[in-house]
């Protein structure tokens, strides 16, 4: 038996994601948990450098949309150092997220802002534990 079909079961509201997102959606939770133990944070690719999250209950397919930010600008932004790439960084054996670039710039440029950020997943939302918000570089 496929993935997909098995998922499909698996993943209660995936028919609500936009269409085309969905197999991206499918195709990444079929790879079992990656967060949290039993999540699945599933990468939503929105641009060159944009991305996107949803954080799927690997055992009962309830998908959570609600995510800390829209958007996050990963990069690169064309400075020397590493610093300059944002990332998303999380791992199967933590509720740990951190998230580093610009965030929700795509949604409204006055409202976004640029810098890391460390979130707790609490199996239903995010909690925030830490927020660095980087000074403008002009």
């Amino acid at each position: 038996m496929s993935a997909a079909p098995r998922l499909r079961k698996r993943c209660d509201n995936c028919a609500d994601t936009e269409s085309r997102f969905r197999s991206d959606v499918l195709r990444q939770a079929a790879e079992g948990p990656n967060f949290a133990g039993s999540f699945t944070l599933v990468m939503l690719h929105c641009g060159t450098g944009c991305l996107s999250f949803e954080v799927i209950d690997a055992k009962s397919g309830k998908v959570f949309r609600k995510t800390p930010f829209e958007t996050l600008l990963i990069g690169p932004f064309g400075g020397p150092h590493e610093t300059d790439q944002g990332y998303l960084q999380y791992r199967l054996d933590s509720r740990l997220l951190v998230a580093a670039g610009c965030f929700d710039t795509v949604v409204d440029v006055r409202k976004g802002y640029c810098g890391t950020v460390y979130y707790e997943w609490r199996g239903e939302h995010f909690n925030l534990v830490k927020k660095i918000v980087m000074e403008d570089r002009d």
